[in-house]
């Protein structure tokens, strides 16, 4: 049943608007008859030259680009706004990258040179080997990491 009642509701919907569509006007035209939206060529008037007083004198003429030669323009006269010096340029110090890598370089030669006196006393100690090798590794990880940041890469 409600399948007939839909279908009696749009039926009676259309025939209403039958009527009103028969009488709607053209919508694309506007009252006076012209195409709405388009304009006639010459329907509007061309663009008028400002309005300069000859009361005022040349130099309290409103600026205009074109209106007067590069000599007679109304600030010619006036000079041009102050501008401060850039700053002395200061040359930055980059032999700071070589100083450090020469640290960390003689911090490295120094572990190894501590790792071969510790084997030429405690070599046939493994307890005391694999505690010395446990912070030998970590120092030189670090010391290994410190070089690397330092090395000149090309994302730098």
């Amino acid at each position: 049943m409600k399948t007939r009642l839909s279908k009696l509701v749009l039926a009676a919907a259309l025939a209403s608007s039958i009527p009103a569509a028969a009488s709607a006007e053209d919508c694309d035209h506007d009252r006076d008859g012209r195409a709405s939206g388009w304009a006639t060529p010459g329907a509007y008037p061309a663009a008028q030259q400002p309005y300069l007083p000859d009361a005022y004198p040349a130099a309290q003429q409103p600026y205009l680009p074109g209106a007067y030669p590069a000599a007679q323009h109304p600030y010619a006269a006036y000079p041009a706004p102050y501008a401060p010096q850039p700053a002395p340029r200061v040359w930055r110090d980059h032999g700071w990258r070589a100083r450090e890598l020469r640290a960390v370089r003689a911090e490295l030669r120094s572990l190894d040179a501590a790792r071969a006196r510790f084997y030429a006393e405690y070599g046939r100690r493994p307890g005391k080997v694999r505690k010395f090798e446990r912070w030998y590794a970590a120092r030189r990880a670090e010391l290994v990491r410190r070089w690397s940041e330092l090395q000149m890469v090309a994302w730098r």
